[in-house]
């Protein structure tokens, strides 16, 4: 007994899964990367450090009480997807995550710094290796199983 196979069976195939990966739509996986990345941002704070571990610079002024980007909080529960100015946007194919400036005016210097200000960078936005391997993982299994596998 034989099977045959087709190659015109098999271009067919991986060009209804090219048009699936190139359309979409993302958004389901994307929903479970998110919490991911907000955990990332929030492993930031909490480490006093960049997204590639590096420490932020120290604080200028010792003894505030505050651990340091954390005063009020609210820069921090918007930058975790929580509160006033938190940015939480996917769609189809893609995920943004933030800080509104509008809401939170100082988040941009803190993450970007300000030389004329004398202020240092302490990145905050963004993932560590580990998170962002772990999000890939999530999305490869969702790519296989919801986006293509059917």
């Amino acid at each position: 007994m034989a099977t045959a196979f087709y190659a015109e069976a098999a271009e067919e195939e991986l060009a209804r899964i090219a048009e699936r990966l190139a359309s979409g739509p993302y958004s389901p996986g994307l929903e479970k990367i998110k919490p991911i990345a907000l955990q990332s941002i929030r492993d930031n704070f909490t480490s006093s450090a960049t997204p590639d571990n590096s420490d932020w610079p120290p604080r200028k002024h010792i003894g505030d009480g505050h651990p340091l980007l954390i005063d009020t909080g609210s820069m921090l529960q918007a930058a975790t997807g929580g509160g006033v100015g938190a940015i939480g946007e996917i769609g189809s194919m893609e995920m943004v995550l933030g800080v509104d400036g509008s809401a939170i005016p100082y988040a941009a210097t803190h993450n970007y710094g300000s030389p004329n200000r004398n202020i240092p960078a302490r990145e905050f936005e963004g993932m560590k290796e580990d998170r962002i391997d772990e999000a890939a993982e999530v999305l490869a299994d969702f790519v296989l199983t919801d986006l293509i596998g059917d």
